[in-house]
């Protein structure tokens, strides 16, 4: 039988796969692209638009930022 010692330097040994080489990291990362596109384009609107749109604050500053910061916790958690 190995030693407790051995099992645990072979398990400091072993490097931990890199956040992007995760599949739902990588599927985040490209959410957040574009989500950040997305709400960049979205405020330029609002900004130089002539008229209100009620719907396009919604979507500008309340659900693209949640979906950002969501996917933001997926790929950084690595989940």
């Amino acid at each position: 039988m190995s030693s407790p010692e051995k099992s645990g330097e072979s398990r400091k040994n072993q490097r931990m796969p890199g956040l992007y080489r995760n599949l739902i990291s990588l599927i985040a990362l490209v959410v957040i692209f574009t989500s950040l596109i997305c709400i960049a384009f979205l405020v330029a609107i609002d900004l130089l638009g002539n008229r209100e749109h009620p719907y396009l604050g919604i979507f500008a500053y309340m659900l693209f930022p949640t979906i950002l910061f969501s996917a933001s916790y997926f790929s950084l958690s690595g989940c």
